[in-house]
């Protein structure tokens, strides 16, 4: 997080089923900043409270994914108070979302964007469900950056030309290749659509050599059916 005065979404990896959303502003120093976000840390249950305190460097995170900058900070004073209880009334039924069955860190971080957004505090680059799906989608494909979080400086995320890959400054540790297996549609492929192929040899294929993929059908895959990748197992939300 090498620029200043920003405001990123931060997405972890906590446990086998859930992530974890909150809200980073850099000040004049990056990466040194501030962390906004609605935890149950020593709470019961759903009973979830708001947590700010500063963070010298978030990239020391042994649980952060990814950091997305969303838009210029407005400041201390400003985010403190639209991260507060008096504006996002965190936890009471009566304001939860139209949509959303109960309140999460995922729904605290959408309402107090929302907010600054209408008060003309920030300028959201897109609607808040786009936002939402992008930000589940780059935390996703960037799995391999846990405990050490993929920076996004810029909105690359949100067309997609960033998503996967390199990001405004942020580390290239993987390469990704995409590569597409028979188009026809007579034998589909059922995982990432292009599929992902780490090609740094960091993680490499331990099956035949050369790697031999069958377009004839004669012999099937035997697997999971649709392909299982793993994907399931994380849920940022």
């Amino acid at each position: 997080m090498s620029t200043a005065n920003s405001l990123y979404i931060t997405l972890n990896h906590l446990r086998f089923e859930a992530g974890h959303w909150g809200l980073f502003a850099t000040g004049s120093a990056p990466p040194a900043g501030t962390l906004y976000h609605a935890t149950d840390t020593q709470r019961e249950a759903l009973d979830l409270r708001l947590e700010v305190h500063p963070v010298k460097n978030p990239q020391a995170s042994k649980t952060m994914v990814v950091a997305l900058k969303i838009a210029d900070s407005p400041g201390p004073n400003i985010l403190q108070h639209f991260t507060s209880t008096n504006v996002v009334h965190l936890m009471h039924p009566g304001s939860l979302p139209v949509g959303e069955d109960f309140w999460t860190c995922r729904v605290w971080v959408k309402e107090v964007l929302q907010k600054l957004n209408k008060s003309g505090h920030i300028r959201l680059p897109t609607d808040i469900d786009t936002i939402q799906r992008r930000c589940q989608f780059t935390a996703d494909h960037n799995f391999q950056y846990k405990g050490h979080a993929k920076i996004y400086n810029n909105l690359s995320w949100i067309s997609g030309s960033g998503a996967v890959g390199t990001a405004g400054g942020s580390s290239s540790r993987h390469r990704t290749t995409m590569m597409d297996i028979d188009t026809t549609g007579r034998h589909p492929y059922h995982g990432t659509k292009p599929m992902l192929i780490d090609s740094t040899g960091q993680h490499p294929y331990h099956g035949t050599k050369p790697m031999l993929i069958d377009s004839t059908g004669r012999h099937p895959y035997h697997g999971t059916q649709p392909m299982d990748t793993g994907k399931r197992r994380r849920h940022y939300g």
